[in-house]
């Protein structure tokens, strides 16, 4: 009777330690991601401002669509202009395709869903899926993480976190930049921003391309030949040139004005043949 009892308490207690660490270990887990999201988002938001926002900035379309592989493939042109040197290493390690005790992160921005004369700024979604022993645990790891599931992969709609299908990922949906940090550095971004990308192809509001920026053709695009250099400086007309900095050859630069050469005005978000605060904002910068 004695052994039966003991037994018996034997079994209680590692029942009850079970459960206790079954209901411990989300917690545990959760409070690491939690930061790791903050991390990742201050990351993506830095490489972005690097890569479509600064001087040498990339032209983007419209609306923003980019995720991860977009950083890779910048990994393989300019290694500055990549994802991977603004992540920590601590957070590298759980990025997609590299086994983690922890899980595994994503990352992608898109433009939220608007009226056609609204330009929101890009969004960043970050989907966490977490590793094969707590998938079963994605609601109560929901609730510490007050976030949503996605079972399908679009991060358009909320799902149930019940651990269905089993490579259920958990959400997060926010602003590229959730602290804007100090007005003044913003307002020096924007200046910065306007001197190297604003234009105005459209002073006489005709709504088609002024002769300035595409030549004798007013057809309301950019040529793809145009050179826009017409006092012999060898520098962009259309942009104020910083203190001290080289000017390019322009027989050896792509039109300034149309460096992806898609016919269409660089960074003109709006559509309105201008680039100005409007286009800095909606593109998140």
């Amino acid at each position: 009777m004695a052994l039966g009892l003991a037994a018996a308490v034997l079994a209680g207690a590692v029942t009850l330690a079970t459960s206790i660490r079954e209901g411990v270990t989300p917690v545990a887990i959760a409070k690491r991601v939690g930061p790791w999201v903050d991390v990742l988002q201050g990351s993506v938001a830095q490489w972005y401002r690097h890569r479509h926002c600064g001087a040498g900035a990339t032209p983007l379309g419209w609306p923003i669509a980019l995720d991860d592989t977009v950083a890779a493939a910048a990994c393989a042109t300019d290694a500055t202009a990549c994802l991977a040197s603004f992540v920590p290493p601590r957070l590298a390690r759980l990025q997609p395709a590299r086994p983690a005790e922890d899980g595994t992160f994503a990352w992608r921005l898109a433009t939220p869903t608007a009226p056609a004369d609204v330009l929101p700024p890009p969004r960043v979604q970050i989907a966490w899926t977490p590793p094969s022993h707590l998938r079963r645990d994605t609601e109560r790891l929901a609730l510490e993480l007050d976030t949503f599931c996605d079972d399908d992969g679009d991060a358009a709609t909320i799902e149930p976190c019940d651990g269905t299908p089993a490579g259920e990922r958990l959400l997060w949906d926010r602003p590229l930049e959730a602290r804007l940090g100090s007005v003044d550095r913003r307002e020096q971004r924007l200046f910065e921003w306007l001197a190297n990308n604003a234009v105005d192809c459209d002073a006489d509001g005709n709504a088609a391309m002024d002769p300035f920026c595409d030549g004798p053709v007013l057809d309301g695009r950019i040529d793809a030949a145009l050179v826009v250099e017409v006092d012999g400086d060898n520098c962009d007309d259309a942009h104020a040139r910083p203190a001290g900095s080289r000017c390019v050859d322009p027989v050896l630069q792509a039109n300034l004005l149309d460096r992806n050469a898609d016919g269409q005005l660089d960074f003109d978000v709006n559509g309105d043949l201008a680039v100005d605060q409007a286009d800095f904002h909606a593109l998140g910068c």
